[in-house]
């Protein structure tokens, strides 16, 4: 540095700066981000504005100056300097310049998938690859759509579907209204974090690789590396989490962290539906427990269909889920795969893959069955983790459809089963080193099957969702079941 930049900024906030060096000052704060991080630590915007709501509405209206003759043409009107003064006005320019860019630019899209559009000045636009946001854009995402954006100054945003973001107008924030965000970031000043904010709660983040999620009245945050700040804003509570570990904040509730693993769910879907009844079931395990479910809890989701899925595909996932799939399809794909021995956890949502997955048989009864028509669901009362807080009213839940598989006695543990026929489990679990069936002989990780009816599946407020989101909070959850 040419200058002693301490004195000189020191000497500005006082407004003793010369001309030249006042220009020699802003050169530097839009060159050298050394300079503009030491200007700003010298500065407390807060006190700046302390009391005076013209100097509010003059942030909330600001754009970045295009040159630094902009700036001086706007510090030098009087009726500027009698509402903040020239420093306090500098410094709401430089700050937002620091923020957004010379070119007023907070992003740029990297990557659009499915349907993304920038909300510019009220219109929808197509977002297109290498676009700039401007400031007052806003990004907004469909229902089957992605993106990547890079925030300046934080890092690479990935978009998930249903997502709507924006630069809040407070510094270095954004507000994610709904949605999913995967955020790579940069190291953040540890007095100067950038800040994301949902209807529920605020994360700041501290460097770090994260997802966040907000949907129902419910943020969730899975932290891969690093750690993230969470506050609850109705609550006031924060947390520290850190790598391996998810907070939920719901509604008013403080947030509720435990340990979890990390990684992405991978979905095994059938391009092909087994009974022509069931091609609606099988696009909703698309729209629904994909699009929807999997997304709102905080997972980035990739899905694989039977016929192209590869042993490469297990690695660094924190679940995979097994859709629906015709006999003689999915069987031999497990089999290649070797996914009855593979070391993460599971959710079996095909009865016709439980004997395969050493999930179910080894009895005199038949390993798994189907039935027609509706049947009560008996939900067994008890300690495991994924019947806590769980009302379930029987009759929802099997309306046209029955699936049902038998795990050997002694092994798993049947939560539900169809009403009158203990021996035929609706929803039952493994934990890491419990008794399976051949050809496994102990759950390598954890293990579920679940059947859920499709007519039940399409209603989005059925119960039966709790049950499908406690059997995954429960799949990837460090704790160890009781």
């Amino acid at each position: 540095m040419k200058h002693d930049w301490n004195d000189l900024i020191q000497r500005h906030l006082c407004g003793i700066c010369t001309q030249a060096e006042t220009e020699a000052l802003l050169e530097a704060l839009r060159s050298d981000d050394r300079v503009a991080d030491l200007y700003l630590s010298h500065v407390n915007l807060d006190v700046a504005l302390e009391g005076t709501a013209a100097g509010v509405a003059l942030l909330e209206d600001l754009r970045a100056p295009s040159s630094p003759r902009s700036v001086s043409r706007m510090w030098r009107q009087p009726g500027l300097v009698r509402i903040v003064g020239m420093a306090a006005c500098l410094t709401l320019a430089l700050i937002a310049w620091k923020l957004v860019g010379p070119d007023g630019s907070w992003a740029t899209v990297l990557q659009t998938e499915g349907g993304v559009e920038i909300l510019r000045d009220g219109l929808p636009l197509p977002a297109v690859q290498g676009e700039t946001l401007r400031s007052g854009d806003r990004i907004r995402v469909g229902a089957q759509g992605g993106g990547l954006l890079e925030v300046r100054r934080l890092g690479r945003v990935t978009l998930g579907p249903e997502t709507r973001l924006h630069p809040a107008r407070e510094p270095r924030m954004l507000e994610l209204e709904s949605g999913f965000i995967e955020i790579e970031a940069e190291k953040q000043p540890a007095d100067r974090p950038w800040r994301i904010r949902t209807a529920q709660a605020e994360a700041a983040v501290m460097g770090t690789k994260f997802t966040l999620a907000a949907a129902d009245a419910r943020t969730v945050l899975r932290v891969s590396e690093g750690m993230v700040r969470l506050t609850g804003l109705s609550s006031g509570k924060a947390e520290s989490v850190e790598g391996g570990r998810r907070a939920f904040v719901n509604g008013d509730s403080p947030p509720a962290v435990a340990g979890s693993r990390t990684g992405s769910v991978l979905l095994l879907t059938s391009r092909t539906a087994p009974h022509a009844d069931w091609d609606r079931f099988n696009r909703l395990i698309g729209d629904k427990l994909v699009g929807t479910r999997l997304w709102r809890l905080g997972f980035k989701v990739e899905t694989r269909h039977f016929d192209e899925v590869q042993p490469a595909d297990l690695q660094g996932r924190a679940l995979v889920i097994v859709s629906i799939f015709d006999d003689g399809v999915g069987e031999p794909v497990l089999e290649r795969l070797r996914l009855a021995t593979a070391g993460m956890p599971l959710i079996c949502l095909e009865p016709a893959g439980y004997a395969t997955l050493g999930m179910a048989g080894g009895g005199s009864e038949a390993a798994y069955g189907f039935s027609s028509g509706a049947s009560e669901v008996m939900i067994l009362s008890g300690a495991h983790p994924m019947l806590k807080g769980l009302s379930i009213p029987p009759a929802s839940w099997l309306r046209t459809l029955q699936g049902w598989g038998c795990p050997p006695p002694g092994g798993a543990r049947v939560l539900a089963h169809l009403a009158g026929r203990p021996d035929r489990a609706v929803w039952f679990a493994y934990e890491s080193g419990d008794v399976m069936a051949a050809p496994v002989n102990r759950a390598p990780a954890r293990r579920t099957g679940l059947f859920l009816d499709p007519r039940a599946m399409s209603n989005p407020s059925s119960p039966v969702w709790q049950v499908f989101e406690a059997s995954v909070d429960w799949s990837v959850s460090l704790e160890t079941s009781p």
